[in-house]
């Protein structure tokens, strides 16, 4: 089984590592250096009095205290982030499955990762200046809105999962969604 960005959506780019929303950490710590740095995070959460209230809600889920979030969840928020500290974490129920969005900023522009209580990444939202969107998507947007102006912007990774199954003496190519359903065609 494999994990793979789907389709970009919105104003999105292929181009999003040249951002600097990139991950500065290596994959390679062990699960306990990940797993400690996920338990200073809960504890350092109670250091930000200008964080929201708990009970706070918001139109995208409930904001919620880090020490409140699985610690792999932090662990999968980590792996993508790096050392970028959460500004606000949203918990929210998604196709039966709760979600915890963590809000960040790297070089100045907005980003979040959505994972599961398990663990499993979802989405990667990327801030984009508008001054480094690449070529092909300023033209297409110039095209289309010759009087317009990029306000803002952003790359969108979501993932699926391409399994082989064997059924019956054959293989078979499926495609299924994290939230366990598969994928039109299969």
């Amino acid at each position: 089984m494999k994990l793979r960005p789907m389709a970009w959506t919105g104003c999105v780019l292929a181009l999003a590592f040249a951002t600097g929303c990139t991950s500065g950490r290596s994959h390679e710590k062990s699960g306990q250096e990940r797993g400690e740095r996920a338990e200073q995070d809960r504890h350092a959460d109670r250091d930000h009095a200008d964080e929201a209230d708990e009970e706070d809600e918001d139109d995208d889920g409930e904001v919620v205290e880090m020490a409140r979030v699985p610690a792999v969840a932090i662990t999968a928020f980590r792996d993508v982030a790096g050392s970028a500290a959460a500004k606000r974490v949203l918990r929210e129920q998604e196709d039966g499955m709760t979600i915890f969005e963590f809000e960040f900023e790297r070089n100045g522009l907005p980003c979040s990762v959505k994972a599961t209580e398990a663990g499993t990444v979802l989405e990667v939202e990327e801030g984009v200046s508008p001054t480094n969107l690449p070529h092909q998507v300023s033209e297409a947007i110039r095209r289309k809105y010759p009087h317009g102006t990029v306000r803002a912007a952003e790359s969108v990774r979501t993932y699926e999962f391409e399994c082989t199954v064997l059924v019956d003496g054959k293989a078979v190519n499926v495609t299924v969604l994290p939230n366990g359903e598969f994928e039109d065609g299969d």
